[in-house]
């Protein structure tokens, strides 16, 4: 998962969607709940690396103002964790909390 810590990188992955599906990760480095949810991401990615480059993670706590940019961006409400699906600019989905296994990621990016 590649850090992204300010809203031009943020924007700049937005633009990069329009080619292809991108993954923003928002994770609590407090919440053993997060911590849970990161463990089923990073699996998924490393049974399917061609997501590698395209997943990026954001730190709610130390990044609270791309946060909320995020969830003012795309319109979907924050939560943590939470994990958005973005192709063509666009959130095509979004789950958060235990609903983040490898499990429903095959299922929602590999159908």
């Amino acid at each position: 998962m590649i850090e992204i810590n300010n809203i031009e990188e943020f924007n700049q992955i937005i633009q990069d969607s329009e080619n292809t599906i991108v993954l923003i990760f928002k994770h609590s480095t407090r919440c053993p709940t997060s911590a849970h949810a990161k463990a089923e991401l990073e699996k998924f990615v490393t049974n399917y690396p061609q997501y590698s480059s395209k997943t990026y993670i954001v730190k709610v706590i130390e990044s609270r103002e791309l946060s909320n940019y995020i969830a003012e961006t795309t319109n979907v409400e924050h939560q943590s964790p939470q994990l958005l699906i973005i192709k063509n600019g666009k959130v095509v989905s979004h789950i958060s909390h235990f609903k983040i296994t490898s499990k429903n990621l095959e299922e929602l990016l590999l159908k």
